[in-house]
């Protein structure tokens, strides 16, 4: 994925190409790879992080949409 779709919140760090998130927490051995539908690919959270994977997908996937847009329309500019 490009290092230039990536935002850290709280420690959080989301990366985004087309197809798909990952997750990572820093300073933790922790990452997740997710489809755009919320579909945990992989996952290093244990089933114990699952609740908090599914939040943070419903939390970001519609700004990660709106700069997906947004790429789109300067891309065809």
């Amino acid at each position: 994925m490009s290092d230039e779709n990536v935002f850290i919140i709280d420690g959080i760090k989301t990366q985004w190409d087309d197809d798909s998130l990952r997750i990572s927490e820093q300073g933790f051995d922790r990452t997740a790879l997710m489809d755009n539908r919320g579909n945990i690919l992989s996952s290093t959270f244990g089933k114990e992080g699952i609740p908090f994977l599914n939040h943070w997908f419903t939390r970001v996937k519609p700004m990660i949409d709106e700069f997906r847009a947004i790429d789109r329309e300067y891309a065809h500019a």
